[in-house]
């Protein structure tokens, strides 16, 4: 296990975990409602974020229980937040210590968390605005409205809701993030930090920034959201990632910038510094064909390139078998040479990667601990393996121990 998922896992269990209570009961049985697009999720359910009404672990996909169809979905650290198709409310389920479910749970005081989901309604400004996407932290929730407008709720230590006061530690309520410039096109939620890009190509941050990853030149915690500038400063941002405490953006030229922990060289800057507080540019990426897409995990990131192959480097499980567990310099996973067919996405989380086929066939990879991989296992996976589903996947969210996907079914 990597030094860095540890230190992931204990920053989250000591302030979440305490206050989980195991229960028992039965997962529900019966006929499942038929929808063109549903969400199927696996892994860890210590914290009720699978929504099956336990705290079971699942090794394996299994359709997440809510009775409408599913756009997107995001999952946090033991929680996990679902999008209605059609309306402005969401689907929340999992622990809620810090608000991060964006609604007070129906049982006990004593409990601070819930097994199933249940309905928040969303309050938009412009009707009929919906929910366009949903990130997730390690305590906090963020989602970005059709219109461009954003919200936030959960816990708030460092700022990272946005809402501009540090005194208020706990935001329980989606709250309206204001005076933000611009239309919102993306959100991406790090550990304790937020980023947003607008339609505009700027990149604005909040939250934590001990490691750098607010990315705004200093290591100080960040309230409001301010613009990004340094190496960004008159840069068309397209796409933004982060997940942990280490950040990646991708400008329309498909140049990529990094800044945050680098203690595992995931930055791909060629810097031997272990925080970059502000944006540079990924020099060692600059050989790699034209890149489409970025994510950022813990120890480790990956890029997409336009030809449908991935690369990734940092420390951990890389995709490219036991014998490489460290690279600086990126490097292509040969194991997609092997399939017929290029790569769409990737998506990191905070020990593992997936990625997301033209045909929407899903592959994961990485730590298998509480079956996060999805693959009935909770063995390491060393190189990807294609993840059994009944439709094309859509879209993915990757928590600390579990996962989700979009499903269009055929």
């Amino acid at each position: 296990m990597s030094l860095v998922y540890q230190r992931l896992v204990i920053r989250s269990r000591n302030c979440l975990t305490q206050c989980l209570r195991l229960v028992s009961g039965q997962k529900e049985k019966g006929p499942s409602l038929q929808f063109s697009s549903v969400a199927y999720i696996w892994g860890a359910g210590d914290g009720g974020q699978l929504g099956t009404g336990t705290h079971e672990t699942s090794l394996l996909p299994i359709k997440f229980p809510v009775s409408e169809e599913v756009s997107c979905i995001g999952c946090g650290y033991g929680f996990t937040l679902a999008a209605d198709t059609s309306s402005s409310h969401i689907w929340t389920t999992g622990l809620n210590t810090f608000g991060q479910l964006g609604r007070q749970l129906t049982c006990n005081n004593l409990k601070e968390s819930d097994e199933k989901p249940a309905a928040v309604n969303i309050h938009v400004a412009t009707l009929p605005s919906r929910v366009e996407q949903i990130s997730c932290g390690r305590s906090h929730s963020v989602v970005l409205l059709t219109d461009g407008e954003v919200l936030s709720c959960g816990g708030n230590y460092h700022g990272q809701c946005g809402v501009g006061d540090l005194h208020s530690k706990l935001i329980r309520q989606f709250t309206k993030i204001p005076h933000i410039p611009g239309r919102i096109v993306q959100i991406a939620c790090g550990m304790d930090h937020t980023l947003l890009l607008s339609d505009e190509g700027e990149v604005f941050s909040c939250g934590w920034g001990a490691d750098g990853q607010t990315g705004l030149g200093h290591f100080h915690n960040e309230a409001t959201f301010k613009p990004i500038q340094g190496a960004l400063k008159d840069v068309r941002i397209k796409q933004i990632a982060t997940s942990a405490d280490c950040c990646l953006a991708l400008s329309v030229e498909g140049e990529a910038f990094s800044w945050g922990n680098n203690e595992y060289q995931q930055l791909a800057t060629g810097s031997d510094e272990e925080q970059l507080a502000a944006p540079t540019r990924a020099k060692l990426l600059k050989n790699l064909p034209q890149i489409k897409q970025v994510s950022a995990g813990g120890s480790n990131c990956a890029v997409v390139t336009e030809s449908g192959d991935v690369y990734s480097w940092g420390y951990g499980v890389l995709g490219h078998g036991r014998e490489v567990s460290f690279t600086k310099t990126p490097k292509k996973i040969q194991e997609f040479d092997n399939i017929d067919e290029p790569v769409a996405r990737v998506c990191c989380g905070p020990d593992y990667m997936t990625v997301i086929t033209d045909s929407g066939s899903l592959y994961t990879w990485g730590r298998g601990s509480f079956g996060r991989l999805g693959l009935g296992s909770t063995e390491d996976q060393w190189i990807p393996k294609k993840v059994p589903l009944p439709g094309e996947v859509t879209g993915i969210s990757c928590g600390l121990d579990h996962m989700a996907a979009i499903i269009r079914l055929t």
